[in-house]
């Protein structure tokens, strides 16, 4: 059995929780079907906040967590594989506002 760390808060599209308590998004649809033909059974283990998450892993509470950018910090308690997925962070905003020029 391999525990993932999940947060209880929504990061669709890669991990979310629906009304009826099902967790579903890319990464956990991804996992899922690495783990089901290798006959690994996979247990999600919720926190309530993504701190929570990486301290669980470093404190052995959990094993894996499914979509997780690569720091040199992290790097310390983690092993991580090649990248599965791109994830192009953008901050859009109005050109007419003071506040978002340089």
């Amino acid at each position: 059995m391999v525990r993932v760390a999940l947060t209880q808060d929504d990061f669709s599209p890669y991990q979310n929780i629906d009304a009826q308590g099902r967790i579903g998004g890319f990464s956990v649809t991804g996992l899922s079907a690495v783990a089901r033909p290798l006959g690994v059974r996979l247990e999600p283990v919720l926190f309530k906040s993504w701190p929570e998450v990486l301290a669980a892993v470093r404190e052995r509470k959990a094993d894996l967590i499914p979509y997780i950018g690569y720091t040199d910090e992290r790097s310390k308690y983690l092993s991580f594989t090649r990248g599965v997925g791109l994830d192009p962070s953008t901050l859009i905003g109005r050109i007419d506002r003071q506040s978002c020029r340089k």
